[in-house]
């Protein structure tokens, strides 16, 4: 079993700190794909780390990748456990007037306002 597997069986069974560890190793070892990303995300929330999920969310909303919007979905929900109201409402504004958005986000982040 790679290490990959390994981390993400590790978060499907709920060990949070034994799938981050995993997941970090691999971030240093360059392996930066989708899963390891949305894996270091869902960790660090349910190890309610969430300044290092904000912080590490930040980090890969610079990039405006192909996961770009997934990303912002995961920031909302973060700013909103965190009752950071107004960011959250800023970042939502910011991306309503995107003409980039898609329209399932659109229609969800509208209710927000």
């Amino acid at each position: 079993m790679t290490l990959e597997e390994e981390s993400l069986l590790a978060l499907k069974e709920k060990r949070y700190e034994e799938a981050l560890a995993k997941l970090d190793q691999l971030l240093g070892y360059g392996v930066q794909n989708h899963e390891v990303m949305i894996g270091k995300l869902m960790c660090l929330m349910e190890l309610n780390r969430y300044k290092e999920a904000q912080d590490f969310c930040e980090s890969l909303l610079i990039h405006k990748d192909e996961h770009y919007y997934h990303y912002v979905h995961i920031y909302l929900t973060i700013l909103f456990q965190t009752s950071q109201y107004q960011l959250l409402m800023n970042q939502v504004e910011q991306e309503l007037e995107s003409d980039l958005v898609p329209a399932e986000m659109k229609n969800s982040s509208s209710k927000l306002i």
